[in-house]
């Protein structure tokens, strides 16, 4: 079977599985190898910083509220069990609009998924598999390994202080390989989508082959369902200048 042959979706878990076990193979390297608190300096912007969080991405945390049992912990954990179906649901839903769904909203969701799974796989088996932790199912905490002391940050912002650690650097935070899938990735997918968007409210203009103007339409979408066009197919003729069942069409 060729690769063109296998379903988007069998590729997509494809993707994700890969991604997931990449993100735990760099957790146990550092878990097996250096001491909880451990700080190896490769770069003078870049130090292995293993540490253990019970937070979300980048060391966040909800509060426990005291007492032994952490209810903060339970709460995020079930926040990202759901954040995870709905994910699974979203990316079905995108691969069943087919070209549609620009590539790279279908990538963005994919790296997050992958990164909120990661991040699953600490919370649900770590504080039970682990030695530097004694926790139950979902309690387990996040291992953490990248800190990016890009630059010091003199007089941050009291409201900015969360971006600069104890040390007075930016970036202060220490984070992991799934929290890198999540970051970048929700900027990018909104980022399409913005673009898609835009892309279809562009005014569109029909012309005859002689140029001249026949009709004008407020967006893509309008003059595909006016003329019963393929929107996408529409939109690359228009790209290319190249005329669709007879007639040219433009962006204004």
């Amino acid at each position: 079977m060729g690769l063109n042959k296998i379903p988007a979706g069998y590729k997509v878990a494809f993707w994700v599985m890969l991604l997931v076990v990449i993100d735990q193979i760099v957790k146990m390297l550092i878990h097996f190898n250096l001491e909880v608190g451990d700080k190896i300096e490769v770069f003078s912007w870049f130090n292995l910083y293993y540490i253990e969080n019970n937070g979300f991405a980048f060391g966040m945390q909800l509060g426990s509220g005291g007492g032994s049992f952490d209810w903060g912990k339970i709460v995020l954990s079930l926040f990202r069990l759901v954040m995870i179906g709905a994910l699974i649901y979203g990316i079905r839903y995108l691969l069943k609009k087919g070209s549609e769904v620009p590539k790279g909203v279908i990538y963005g969701a994919m790296l997050i998924l992958a990164g909120a799974i990661g991040n699953m796989v600490d919370s649900m088996f770590y504080g039970m598999l682990l030695d530097t932790q004694d926790a139950g199912f979902l309690m387990g905490k996040v291992v953490d390994m990248i800190h990016l002391p890009l630059f010091k940050w003199e007089n941050c912002p009291d409201f900015l202080s969360f971006l600069v650690g104890g040390d007075g650097y930016f970036f202060g935070a220490v984070f992991n390989v799934a929290d890198a899938y999540i970051a970048p990735e929700t900027f990018e997918k909104y980022k399409a989508q913005f673009q898609r968007k835009f892309a279809t409210s562009k005014k569109v203009y029909k012309y005859d082959l002689e140029g001249a103007l026949i009709e004008s339409y407020n967006s893509i979408n309008e003059c595909a369902s006016h003329n019963k066009l393929n929107r996408d197919t529409l939109r690359s003729r228009i790209k290319s200048r190249i005329p669709y069942n007879g007639f040219n069409y433009s962006f204004y």
